[in-house]
């Protein structure tokens, strides 16, 4: 009954924004580019460097490149993934670009207006759009360190008034309290360091956008550590080059995205 329940409200929110989903109509899918929302300061980072060699004095073009191919790949990667799904029809990317040029719209780091999903999702006759924001990649950003640490804090706190709750006292509570803030603190401050040097994290923020009134109609962030399964398909001797280790994770939060925005459009489905 719930979950009856839950996806008939699905179905009422995304009819509200346009949406008539149809079970043997694909949805017309614009997939934006993968925008980076990462900083590196070295090459090593993204990829396996000698290090007996110094870094090149053109570094951070070298860096810009680079990023450069890893999100057109895994622009390409979406777009394949999502033409063979049974759910969207892909608007070719070529025609999207030219949309692009022809209206103006550049994207960068800033994402779109909803006057220009409005104005694209019309000339390439799309109903839905996708955006994909890479926000972690071979190592996790400062600010989701803080989040975390953040949260550690808030549990911490937490579980010292529900001590003080129960047992009246003050010195108890206040020790349970600071347990929990320094545990979470050295998971994930200290811990940080360690994660990113043995696993090749990938996060991934994904949205669906209402080509009708420019809301979103699903948000999913995903974030993969490793893929051994993956790391499969490369020779031996080439699995602990980092830039192959961070191919096979995306592709693992990848997937993972893509089943969570198909899970979406079932529940949406009359």
């Amino acid at each position: 009954m719930l979950v009856a329940c839950s996806a008939l409200a699905g179905c009422a929110t995304w009819s509200k924004h346009g949406i008539a989903l149809h079970p043997l109509q694909k949805l017309r899918i614009v997939v934006l580019p993968v925008r980076c929302s990462v900083t590196f300061k070295r090459l090593e980072n993204i990829q396996t460097t000698q290090k007996s060699e110094p870094s090149p004095a053109n570094e951070k073009e070298l860096i810009a490149g680079r990023l450069n191919e890893i999100t057109q790949k895994m622009t390409s990667s979406l777009e394949e993934r999502l033409a063979v799904s049974y759910y969207f029809e892909v608007v070719p990317r070529e025609e999207v670009r030219q949309a692009l040029a022809n209206l103006g719209l550049e994207l960068s780091s800033a994402a779109l207006t909803t006057q220009q999903i409005k104005m694209l999702s019309q000339t390439l006759h799309a109903q839905v759009l996708m955006t994909t924001k890479l926000s972690g990649y071979g190592k996790i950003k400062k600010s989701w360190v803080a989040l975390l640490i953040g949260g550690g804090i808030v549990e911490g706190v937490v579980q010292g008034f529900i001590v003080l709750k129960v047992v009246k006292n003050d010195w108890i509570a206040a020790g349970v309290a600071a347990e929990e803030i320094l545990q979470e603190t050295l998971e994930w401050g200290g811990g940080a360091y360690i994660f990113n040097n043995i696993f090749t994290p990938v996060i991934l923020e994904g949205r669906l956008i209402s080509a009708a009134d420019g809301q979103v109609l699903w948000k999913k962030t995903v974030m993969a550590t490793t893929n051994r399964k993956g790391l499969k398909k490369f020779a031996p001797k080439d699995r602990k080059k980092k830039e192959l280790r961070l191919e096979a994770t995306y592709d693992k939060a990848q997937e993972d995205l893509i089943k969570s925005l198909e899970s979406r459009v079932i529940k949406n489905i009359p």
